[in-house]
Protein backbone atom coordinates (compact mmCIF):
# COMPACT_ATOMS: atom_id res chain seq x y z
CA UNK A 1 0.00 0.00 0.00
CA UNK A 2 2.90 2.41 0.50
CA UNK A 3 4.44 1.82 -2.71
CA UNK A 4 1.01 2.37 -4.52
CA UNK A 5 0.82 5.94 -2.82
CA UNK A 6 4.63 6.77 -3.53
CA UNK A 7 3.98 5.48 -7.10
CA UNK A 8 0.63 7.87 -7.34
CA UNK A 9 2.92 10.77 -5.63
CA UNK A 10 5.65 10.13 -8.80
CA UNK A 11 3.08 10.26 -11.25
CA UNK A 12 1.45 13.22 -9.49
CA UNK A 13 4.78 14.73 -9.47
CA UNK A 14 5.43 14.27 -12.78
CA UNK A 15 2.56 15.03 -14.93
CA UNK A 16 3.33 18.50 -12.48
CA UNK A 17 6.75 18.82 -13.73
CA UNK A 18 5.51 17.90 -17.35
CA UNK A 19 2.66 20.41 -17.46
CA UNK A 20 4.51 23.44 -16.03
CA UNK A 21 7.10 22.81 -19.07
CA UNK A 22 4.31 22.68 -21.30
CA UNK A 23 2.67 26.00 -20.36
CA UNK A 24 6.22 27.64 -20.37
CA UNK A 25 6.83 26.70 -23.72
CA UNK A 26 4.06 27.67 -24.72
CA UNK A 27 4.64 30.98 -23.18
CA UNK A 28 8.06 31.52 -24.40
CA UNK A 29 6.87 30.89 -27.80
CA UNK A 30 4.08 33.40 -27.91
CA UNK A 31 6.87 35.82 -26.31
CA UNK A 32 9.00 35.38 -29.48
CA UNK A 33 6.05 35.50 -31.55
CA UNK A 34 4.95 38.61 -30.38
CA UNK A 35 8.26 40.24 -30.16
CA UNK A 36 9.21 38.73 -34.16
CA UNK A 37 5.54 40.49 -34.43
CA UNK A 38 6.22 43.75 -32.67
CA UNK A 39 9.74 44.13 -34.57
CA UNK A 40 7.97 43.39 -38.15
CA UNK A 41 5.26 46.41 -37.24
CA UNK A 42 8.28 48.74 -36.87
CA UNK A 43 10.32 47.27 -39.91
CA UNK A 44 6.87 47.94 -42.08
CA UNK A 45 6.32 51.16 -40.92
CA UNK A 46 10.07 51.54 -41.85
CA UNK A 47 9.68 50.98 -44.87
CA UNK A 48 6.77 52.69 -45.54
CA UNK A 49 8.52 55.74 -44.84
CA UNK A 50 11.58 55.03 -46.81
CA UNK A 51 10.38 56.59 -49.97
CA UNK A 52 9.77 60.20 -48.49
CA UNK A 53 13.46 60.31 -47.04
CA UNK A 54 15.09 60.32 -51.08
CA UNK A 55 14.11 62.04 -53.72
CA UNK A 56 12.21 60.05 -56.30
CA UNK A 57 14.30 59.38 -58.77
CA UNK A 58 17.15 58.76 -56.12
CA UNK A 59 17.37 55.07 -57.44
CA UNK A 60 18.20 55.66 -61.02
CA UNK A 61 20.43 58.39 -60.65
CA UNK A 62 22.60 56.06 -57.84
CA UNK A 63 23.51 53.82 -61.01
CA UNK A 64 25.65 56.81 -62.05
CA UNK A 65 28.19 57.75 -59.30
CA UNK A 66 29.00 61.15 -60.71
CA UNK A 67 25.13 62.33 -60.09
CA UNK A 68 24.77 62.00 -56.79
CA UNK A 69 26.99 65.34 -55.14
CA UNK A 70 28.41 64.52 -51.79
CA UNK A 71 26.20 67.03 -50.20
CA UNK A 72 23.12 65.55 -51.16
CA UNK A 73 25.02 61.79 -50.43
CA UNK A 74 25.35 63.58 -46.42
CA UNK A 75 21.79 64.66 -46.27
CA UNK A 76 20.31 61.46 -47.52
CA UNK A 77 22.32 59.68 -44.86
CA UNK A 78 21.16 62.38 -42.06
CA UNK A 79 17.74 61.33 -43.06
CA UNK A 80 18.39 57.57 -43.09
CA UNK A 81 20.75 57.72 -39.60
CA UNK A 82 17.86 59.46 -38.32
CA UNK A 83 14.94 57.51 -39.22
CA UNK A 84 17.04 54.41 -38.45
CA UNK A 85 17.49 55.63 -35.04
CA UNK A 86 13.85 56.67 -34.65
CA UNK A 87 12.70 53.62 -35.31
CA UNK A 88 14.98 51.82 -32.79
CA UNK A 89 17.42 50.34 -35.57
CA UNK A 90 20.88 50.23 -35.91
CA UNK A 91 20.77 49.97 -39.82
CA UNK A 92 18.53 50.90 -43.05
CA UNK A 93 18.87 50.37 -46.66
CA UNK A 94 17.63 50.52 -49.80
CA UNK A 95 18.36 48.74 -53.17
CA UNK A 96 17.47 48.25 -56.32
CA UNK A 97 18.29 45.18 -58.70
CA UNK A 98 19.28 45.35 -62.29
CA UNK A 99 19.99 43.02 -64.82
CA UNK A 100 20.39 40.34 -62.07
CA UNK A 101 22.98 42.45 -60.39
CA UNK A 102 21.85 44.17 -56.56
CA UNK A 103 22.96 47.39 -56.31
CA UNK A 104 23.37 48.79 -52.74
CA UNK A 105 21.84 52.62 -53.15
CA UNK A 106 21.29 54.20 -49.66
CA UNK A 107 22.36 53.16 -46.19
CA UNK A 108 21.95 54.81 -42.52
CA UNK A 109 24.95 52.83 -41.77
CA UNK A 110 27.53 55.71 -41.23
CA UNK A 111 31.06 56.68 -39.11
CA UNK A 112 29.87 56.59 -35.60
CA UNK A 113 28.18 53.39 -36.43
CA UNK A 114 31.63 51.42 -37.28
CA UNK A 115 33.38 53.15 -34.67
CA UNK A 116 30.33 51.30 -32.13
CA UNK A 117 30.81 48.31 -33.95
CA UNK A 118 26.98 48.69 -34.74
CA UNK A 119 25.21 46.00 -36.79
CA UNK A 120 22.18 45.19 -38.94
CA UNK A 121 19.97 42.89 -36.45
CA UNK A 122 16.94 42.81 -38.70
CA UNK A 123 18.58 42.71 -41.93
Amino acid sequence: MVLRGQGQLAFAGAFYVIGVLLVTAVWLMFIQYDTLRAVDNRLLAAVRELPSLLPEDFHDRTLDATSISRTEDQKNLDRFSSHARLGGFAYLYTYIVRDGKIYFTASSFDAQDVENNSVSYYW
